[in-house]
Formats: C-alpha cells, structure tokens, sequence
C-alpha cells in the first residue's frame, strides 16, 4: 500500500507540476494573498505508530501494532496577510489493529478531531509555495480489540491532540490550489476500561500524508 501511495502522490505532483506551469502562464497567482479566504478537502495515508498499552490495575503491558490506514480532512481558513494564515480543520483517520505482542488481532483505532492550526507560507517562488505550521485542537479516539471471537477492548476517549505540519502549495488557476502535505500528530494518552473492568492507558502518535485541494476565494 505504501508503494502504490507513493507512486500515486508521484503522478499527482508531475499533474500538478504540469498545470501550475500552464497555470504561470495564464495567470499571476498569489500576487496577494491578503483578506482572502480558501476551503479545502484533502486525503491521503496514516501511519499509526505502535502503541503501547499499560494495564493500569494489573500492572501489565502489551504491545498494539496498527496498519496502514486512512486520513480524510476539511479545511477553512483565511490568510491574513501574505504570509500567515489560520485554519479550522476537521478530521478523521481509521486505522486497523493487526497484532498484540505479535499475536494477529482483529480491531481498529477511529480519530475525530477538530483543530486549529497557524500556518507560515514561504513566498519564495510563485509557482511551489513551501509552508510550515502547527495545531491544537480536541479528538476523540475509539479502539476496539479482539482475539478470535473473545473482544479484549471497545472503548472511547478524548482530551487534547497537537500537529506539526510542513508541505507545497502549487496553484493551479486564479482560484484552485493543488497540495501536499505531511503532519506528525500527537497528543493525549487514551485511558480506557477493558472487557473486565481494568484501566488500561494507551498512546497516540501518526504520521499523515494527504493531497488535496483548496478553492480561494478573494
């Protein structure tokens, strides 16, 4: 899976490459940003990072490894002056549970979150604008885990989650921007009850990489 998204963010670029070539040429892009509101809708991968989970009342630790899975993401934001803009984003991944301690396990882990992030554009180049930003906002994890037909864990929690995030905007007319982004995500340690009453506490940490679209409106 990580090959084929690999190779499909390989194709979105050299598409998006393409048509902000045509797109310099027909347009001024980014003359000011100033004032000016966007929406976007981005997709792409998450990568959770293994967890480990503590029994809190048993005083034991397991091992949760997750797979490759899904972020999908809605953005509104409004750039204040050429360089700062602030967004609200709305989130949400889905990732299976493969193994505990090397056992094959069925299960998931679902993250809603809501966030809000300040992002800095690097106006070097018209046609690539690089940017760097960071984020704060609530989620809410849900983490199901079962071996055989046995369910082991079917809880919820939320608290606070954070994000760091780095990618390009590439223009692709006077109003649509293509772009690509990483975010490393990070945030509360999920506590949970287990089917037999323990408190278990977990972790939370996933990479993310999405692309996507945004439409400016001045």
């Amino acid at each position: 899976m990580r090959h084929t998204f690999t190779l499909a963010i390989a194709a979105c670029l050299a598409l998006a490459g393409a048509t902000t070539a045509q797109a310099q040429n027909r347009y001024a892009p980014h003359a000011s940003m100033a004032d000016s509101w966007y929406f976007g809708i981005d997709a792409g991968v998450d990568l959770p990072a293994g967890t480990n989970v503590r029994n809190l009342d048993a005083g034991t630790e397991a091992e949760y490894e997750f797979g490759e899975g899904f972020a999908v993401l809605a953005r509104a934001g409004r750039n204040f002056t050429d360089y700062l803009r602030i967004e609200t984003e709305l989130g949400y991944r889905s990732s299976d549970l493969d193994d505990i301690d090397g056992v094959a396990t069925s299960g998931h882990r679902r993250t809603a979150s809501m966030m809000l992030n300040a992002i800095y554009d690097i106006r070097i180049e018209p046609a690539i604008v690089p940017f760097v930003g960071a984020g704060i906002g609530i989620a809410q994890i849900s983490d199901t885990a079962k071996i055989g037909g046995t369910t082991l864990l079917d809880d919820t929690d939320s608290g606070v989650m954070w994000q760091v995030m780095a990618g390009f905007v590439m223009p692709a007319s006077e109003t649509i921007d293509f772009n690509l982004t990483y975010r490393y995500v990070g945030g509360f340690d999920p506590t949970y009850r287990n089917e037999a009453g323990d408190r278990l506490e977990s972790e939370f940490r996933t990479d993310s990489i999405v692309i996507g679209l945004a439409r400016r409106f001045r």
